[in-house]
């Protein structure tokens, strides 16, 4: 859900700013994406974050109780709806568990959106010397979505973010050809 609702750039021509054609959006979003520092956007924005963010980050994407107002693709993400619904059915004790339970997961993770308040996903350029940005130099520095990288992941050997290159469509190279012989 998350990668599925990860932001466009300015123009709809454009597309996504993640590299992960839609059709596979589902099957590469998983576990193992989140656990390497290879981000899988044209561009991102990133900044370390330490433990105390981190758990920001956790608190919004996994919140005890429902906020307020459900910042922007929040509410677009069956997961999201999911969990509300979840904490909504437990009492206070149940509830702890469950989320200490998704925390010891969620620490595994190498990175997540920079939540804000208010969306999920933010794409403003970024500013302050804890930010990093890839591709770097190349005249779009501050392009692309915020990234969170956890701290704790680089005792795990894996320390440097890195542009993940785009998935492979089986048989697009094929339908590419087609399609071109049809038009000719």
């Amino acid at each position: 859900d998350v990668i599925t609702e990860s932001p466009n750039r300015k123009s709809a021509s454009e597309g996504p700013w993640t590299n992960i054609p839609k059709v596979l959006r589902h099957q590469e979003a998983n576990e193992a994406l989140f656990q390497s520092f290879a981000l899988p956007f044209a561009a991102v924005q990133f900044a370390w974050c330490g433990p105390d963010q981190w758990m920001a980050h956790f608190d919004k994407l996994f919140p005890e109780r429902r906020p307020q107002q459900l910042g922007q693709n929040f509410g677009k993400c069956s997961y999201f709806l999911d969990w509300l619904r979840l904490m909504a059915s437990l009492d206070h004790a149940s509830k702890m568990r469950v989320r200490t339970a998704v925390r010891v997961k969620f620490n595994e993770l190498s990175w997540v959106p920079f939540t804000k308040c208010d969306r999920m996903w933010c794409t403003s350029r970024a500013a302050g010397t804890q930010w990093g940005y890839l591709p770097g130099g190349n005249g779009r520095q501050g392009a692309g979505p915020q990234i969170a990288l956890n701290s704790k992941a680089v005792r795990r050997g894996n320390s440097r973010p890195t542009l993940r290159p785009a998935p492979v469509l089986e048989g697009a190279e094929e339908e590419e050809e087609e399609e071109e012989e049809e038009r000719n």
